[in-house]
């Protein structure tokens, strides 16, 4: 399945590999520079990182923990890490229905027309963000990372 595209998929280092053998094999035995060619195509390179985004929001892959930021947006349960598999408790924190038998219409009729228990999903859905998503230990994570990296290239050598 490794070399089947439909499932393999196209990372980020491969296209920009496959894209610079490209303009050299379309530039050789022309009067361009490979330095200029790579120069012209860079600006669009932008824009492909930002429609590549959007294929990642509907593959439903690089996200982060879970949170109730406005931007956020909904994973679903088998494409989640195993730490978030399941984040909806029945009855507490939503409800667990199956769309099939009708009881998803009936669900959100009781949801709508009960503000109090709107409100108290809500707000247990909102604690449980807060547990099991702590935006500091997060950064703390990502800046060690960093930190690693930007020592490992100053010394020449890779990182943990």
């Amino acid at each position: 399945d490794a070399v089947l595209p439909p499932y393999s998929g196209l990372g980020l280092y491969g296209g920009i590999i496959g894209a610079a053998i490209g303009i050299w094999i379309f530039v050789r035995g022309k009067d361009v520079s490979i330095s200029r060619a790579l120069d012209v195509v860079v600006p669009g390179t932008l824009l492909a990182q930002g429609i590549a985004r959007w294929g990642n929001f509907f593959n439903q892959e690089l996200y982060g923990p879970p949170t109730d930021l406005p931007w956020g947006i909904t994973i679903a349960a088998e494409n989640r890490l195993p730490q978030y598999a399941e984040l909806i408790e029945h009855g507490v924190n939503g409800f667990l229905v199956d769309p099939d038998e009708g009881d998803l219409a009936g669900a959100l009729i009781g949801v709508l027309s009960d503000p109090g228990l709107k409100r108290d999903i809500a707000r247990r859905n909102r604690d449980l963000v807060v547990k099991i998503s702590d935006q500091d230990q997060e950064m703390s994570r990502m800046e060690s990372w960093y930190f690693k990296l930007a020592a490992a290239s100053s010394n020449g050598g890779p990182a943990d």
